[in-house]
């Protein structure tokens, strides 16, 4: 069992996460919850939150959503509101990894791959959640801790239905002992980290853990079994599936070299999770460093740092030779589809 005090004082707890996120739908699949749960009365069923065991009414799960909080994060990280569609950095890079067989392995030129086998290596990071994916249902990803170079490059690879990542944190610190874990995740996932570490009544032993927050660039990602359907009807088994791609507004889906699958992203409407609508972030503005392919040319990934956490650590990957970069002026495609994402969704 896991050790804390509990308070006394009345708090929201997970009646209220099921009341007010799981059931109106909400729900990012983060997997916040799970991790910040020290009974591990919280489990994934059905590919949703539920209560397995006694709750203590502690209020970790509830104050470590995503969905429950406001802006006050974003001031206790950058100290300031939001300035424009990017949110907070002070340099961006056009990027990609040195290494051929990380840039082929890899998403957009491998970058996310590079700076994570870079930081396990040099003991920067013991231990980094990534998402693995299933043998018995091919491309369903799920949080995975990787303590090696290789299992990391292994994970390597975009997967667009959410695999609950958070919920690994847990695993990372009190199975395998990890003093210094990184966190690879989408906006919403980010989130729920950030208010794992700084939420007054929210899961802050387990969150002091994370001492990197690497972000993804996100417009919305896909429900699974609805993915999985779709394909199927196109004549395309997931388990052929050698690579998801969201290239020119089209979803694509590749054997190899060969594209399989090509659709429009405006025409997936019915595949996106319930939550994705009502997100108004698109480049993962609370992370350290944030990563995607928008802005680059193939082959290489636009990174914004943020902090000065992801500033050091970028620097001496670049420095170690590897990863290349160069830096970015205008981001003007990033800042389009950023403020398209936040003008949709109801931001400013």
């Amino acid at each position: 069992m896991r050790s804390c005090e509990v308070s006394s004082l009345p708090r929201k707890m997970f009646a209220h996460l099921l009341k007010e996120v799981i059931r109106a739908g909400i729900c990012t699949a983060c997997g916040a919850c799970v991790s910040a749960c020290f009974v591990n009365s919280i489990t994934i069923a059905d590919d949703t939150p539920k209560l397995a065991g006694p709750c203590l009414r502690c209020g970790f799960c509830y104050n470590s959503c995503p969905q429950t909080g406001g802006d006050e994060i974003y001031g206790m990280l950058f100290g300031e509101s939001k300035p424009g569609p990017l949110g907070v950095f002070t340099k961006a890079y056009k990027a990609r990894a040195v290494d051929p067989v990380i840039r082929e392995r890899g998403q957009d030129g491998g970058v996310v791959t590079a700076l994570l086998k870079y930081a396990l290596e040099e003991k920067v990071l013991d231990a980094v959640i990534v998402a693995g994916t299933s043998r018995e249902e091919p491309w369903r990803p799920f949080a995975k801790v990787a303590l090696t170079a290789k299992e990391v490059i292994d994970a390597a690879g975009t997967k667009y239905t959410p695999p609950y990542m958070a919920s690994a944190i847990w695993d990372a610190v009190y199975c395998y002992g990890a003093e210094k874990v990184g966190v690879v995740g989408t906006p919403c996932v980010v989130r729920g980290v950030r208010r794992m570490q700084h939420s007054p009544e929210s899961a802050l032993k387990l969150g002091s853990r994370v001492k990197l927050v690497v972000g993804l660039f996100c417009m919305e990602s896909f429900d699974y079994s609805k993915l999985a359907k779709l394909l199927e009807e196109s004549s395309v088994s997931l388990s052929e599936v050698t690579k998801f791609d969201i290239k020119k507004g089209k979803f694509i889906a590749y054997r190899g070299s060969e594209e399989v699958f090509s659709r429009p992203v405006s025409e997936m409407k019915e595949y996106v999770r319930g939550s994705c609508k009502a997100c108004t972030d698109f480049t993962s503005e609370l992370a350290d460093i944030s990563v995607g392919s928008v802005g680059t040319k193939a082959g290489f990934s636009t990174v914004l740092v943020r902090t000065e956490v992801g500033s050091r650590l970028f620097a001496r990957a670049v420095e170690a030779g590897c990863i290349e970069a160069v830096e970015l002026g205008k981001l003007t495609s990033v800042e389009k589809l950023a403020e398209m994402k936040k003008s949709k969704h109801g931001g400013h």
